[in-house]
């Protein structure tokens, strides 16, 4: 605001004085007020050179101009913005003051605010006008100077518009080059080797504006490309040159010895005045060019075009180096895709012959490929998207399955194996291999992930082992068995003579004492020592016998069974006379029992006693469990038809069930739930040994207070399904 004056036209001496008051504090520089027009036309006219920035201007005046009429005055000798005030608001006033062109209009009274509101934007607005109007002169003055050289260059124009045409011309060809480059890419993905040379060669003929187009491999892998490539016209119209010809044209003193010589274009305008020889039956060639596709050195190809109308020139080598190089490339290209293909169906057919899953990760964790197995293990279709995702986001997982934590958080420094539980049977285990590709510097490029399922191996260790020890414990056993036989033998010997010399002896007291019951031995009423003398005698004698038994059902465990005779027998005949042998026990235990063997099962080649002592233990322990009310025990019996058919026989209850640490010990020599006395824990010992001794494997499935499962699974011969069928 500094430095900006403002003259007041106003004759009512207090508004004016009111106004200079409000400009005055917002620190405007205020002219003493005028009150008639002519004065305010005199202080334009006595002093140009120092006016006043904004006029507010009273329309009602004193004398005899009114407002209007004197801004029109002032507009002819300033372009001083001009903001009229008026108490009318008549449409005819309004008129004719727009006609001035005023910056403002503001109606009396006029308030502080939006004096000083109008006044700042009249002054911007007038600021910005200033300086279009010194833009406009200073563009005016430029295109005065412009007219001049325009004038003064006129013939260089005229030479540079004709230059600028041939470059724009020259510009349009190199860009229907490169759209054509653009096309051949395209075109070279979806069509063979042989269809895009073709397709090069007529693009470069009609780019060059030729008659006849040639296009023939050198390299080593020519056999692939099949025979040389005449553009569409020239085998339509022109050459019928046999292909045994082209050699000749290569060799010395051929069409193209020059540039296969000098590796480099070779154009003959005049063909006529060249000494290079023709093969007999060749078109007549009036110009030619000669071009040789080099890569590294080699010549690779070769590319004739011949009888354009005009000579030949620079840019139509430049047309054939950019679309020959690109056709070579793009044949190198497909070459090398080819050879990929048949990488990857090669690499695919191995990983997809591998059973076990197989993840390619990327140095991230992320998959970047999946063999068929890796798919069914992952339950997911095959060619489903999993590129760049984590194996358990494939089961809707935020982090890693249990057991995977430390290989994802140390993936690069992570090399080797580590083993889990199975993600689909808790009672699987699983190995996971991992192993690291690396690129020359060390760096984890990806990482390759191979799931094995060791529950087999795992029991073929645990079945070793037990192997193992139990010819360690026959050896042992069998002395043992000797030395506790011995004494045994002698105590059960002389228990029945004991008997009857203790029979003998309480016959004699019986017969001399005449009133029992005043009779004390060893502190005891005669009548309860007796009693105890025989019940001593009777269990001496159960715990010999228990010691013969247990020693007998060691001696069964540890020694080599001799093999009963292994033969085919149906499943259903052998289940009903097996069952024969036990079915009173188990009904005097369970409330009911159930069975249900499958329709068309096939003949199973086994050890016929082996198998029914496995499955009377099975069924008496599983009745012997039994602890509710509505008790029941299943036996069923069914086939798994897959690639390696598999028979199974299920032992089902409902009765107390096991805890997982009891399960865990179930087949141990000696381990017993049941109460003292009851049992020697050697009968489900007995099971392992004959199932693994029959090649089968034998599942345990339990819940503490529910029931237990037994499943016994035997491979069966696949010829054997055939014969049923």
């Amino acid at each position: 605001m500094e430095n900006q004056t403002i003259l007041i036209v106003e004759d009512d001496i207090v508004s004016a004085t009111q106004m200079v008051r409000i400009l005055s504090k917002f620190g405007y520089s205020v002219l003493p007020p005028i009150s008639t027009g002519e004065n305010a036309i005199s202080v334009f006219l006595s002093n140009p050179s120092r006016l006043p920035d904004l006029v507010l201007m009273d329309i009602q005046l004193e004398g005899e101009m009114d407002g209007i009429h004197a801004a029109e005055r002032i507009r002819e000798l300033s372009n001083v913005p001009i903001v009229f005030m008026s108490g009318f608001s008549h449409h005819s006033i309004i008129e004719r003051a727009k006609k001035v062109g005023p910056y403002g209009y503001l109606l009396k009274p006029v308030s502080s605010k939006e004096l000083i509101a109008t006044i700042e934007t009249v002054l911007h607005k007038y600021r910005i006008d200033l300086a279009i109007q010194n833009e406009k002169r200073s563009l005016e003055t430029n295109i005065d100077t412009l007219k001049q050289q325009i004038e003064h260059y006129g013939k260089g124009i005229v030479l540079a518009n004709r230059l600028l045409q041939e470059e724009i011309e020259d510009r349009k060809l190199r860009e229907r080059i490169l759209e054509t480059a653009l096309q051949l890419s395209r075109y070279a993905g979806q069509h063979s080797i042989d269809d895009l040379i073709q397709k090069a060669i007529d693009e470069i003929e009609l780019l060059t504006e030729s008659e006849l187009g040639f296009f023939h491999f050198l390299s080593e892998k020519e056999s692939r490309a099949a025979n040389p490539v005449f553009s569409s016209s020239t085998k339509k119209h022109s050459c019928k040159l046999p292909f045994q010809h082209i050699p000749s044209a290569i060799t010395k003193g051929g069409i193209f010895s020059e540039s296969m010589l000098r590796a480099r274009p070779m154009i003959y305008n005049q063909f006529a005045l060249v000494n290079l020889n023709l093969p007999e039956g060749h078109t007549e060639l009036k110009r030619l060019l000669t071009f040789p596709v080099i890569t590294d050195g080699t010549i690779n190809a070769i590319v004739a075009l011949a009888n354009k109308k005009n000579s030949y020139k620079q840019l139509d080598i430049t047309t054939v180096s950019t679309l020959a190089h690109l056709a070579w490339d793009l044949v190198q290209k497909k070459w090398m895709e080819e050879a990929l293909i048949e990488t990857e169906k090669t690499l695919r057919l191995i990983l997809d012959g591998i059973s076990d899953p197989i993840l390619l990760l990327d140095a991230h964790g992320g998959i970047q490929r999946m063999n068929r197995a890796a798919y069914r293990y992952f339950g997911i279709e095959q060619g489903t998207n999993i590129q760049g995702i984590r194996c358990y986001e494939i089961r809707k997982g935020s982090e890693p399955c249990e057991g995977c934590h430390l290989p994802f958080d140390f993936l690069e420094s992570f090399q080797g194996h580590y083993e889990r539980r199975s993600l689909h049977h808790q009672d699987r285990i699983e190995r996971i291999y991992i192993d690291h590709v690396q690129d020359d510097q060390g760096r984890l490029q990806a990482s390759i992930v191979r799931i094995t399922d060791i529950t087999e191996i795992r029991k073929t260790e645990r079945h070793l082992l037990q192997s193992e020890k139990l010819a360690s414990l026959g050896i042992l056993v069998a002395g043992v068995a000797h030395e506790i036989n011995n004494p045994n033998t002698f105590i059960l010997f002389n228990i029945p003579i004991l008997h009857r010399y203790i029979d003998a002896l309480l016959s004699i007291v019986d017969e001399s004492v005449k009133d029992p019951t005043d009779l004390e031995i060893m502190n005891k009423p005669y009548e309860s020592f007796r009693n105890d003398c025989l019940k001593i005698l009777d269990n001496i004698e159960n715990g010999s016998r228990r010691i013969n038994q247990i020693v007998s059902n060691l001696r069964e465990y540890v020694r080599e069974r001799d093999k009963g005779k292994v033969k085919a027998i149906q499943i259903k005949p052998f289940i009903e006379q097996m069952l024969s042998l036990c079915i009173g026990r188990i009904r005097k235990s369970v409330r009911t029992f159930e069975l249900d063997i499958a329709e068309d099962l096939p003949p199973f080649v086994t050890d016929s006693l082996a198998l029914e002592q496995i499955l009377i233990n099975l069924l008496i322990n599983a009745a012997q469990a039994s602890d509710k009310e509505d008790s029941w025990v299943k036996l069923s019996v069914f086939m798994i038809r897959t690639a390696q058919p598999k028979l199974v026989i299920q032992v089902q209850d409902n009765g107390c069930g096991m805890d997982a640490e009891t399960q865990k010990r179930i087949f141990q020599p000696f381990f017993t739930t049941k109460e003292i006395g009851e049992g020697t824990g050697m009968g489900l010992a007995i099971v392992d040994k004959l199932v693994m001794e029959l090649k089968g494997q034998i599942e345990v499935e339990s819940v503490k207070g529910q029931g237990s499962v037994f499943r016994l699974i035997f491979n069966v011969d696949p010829k054997a399904l055939e014969t049923s069928a």
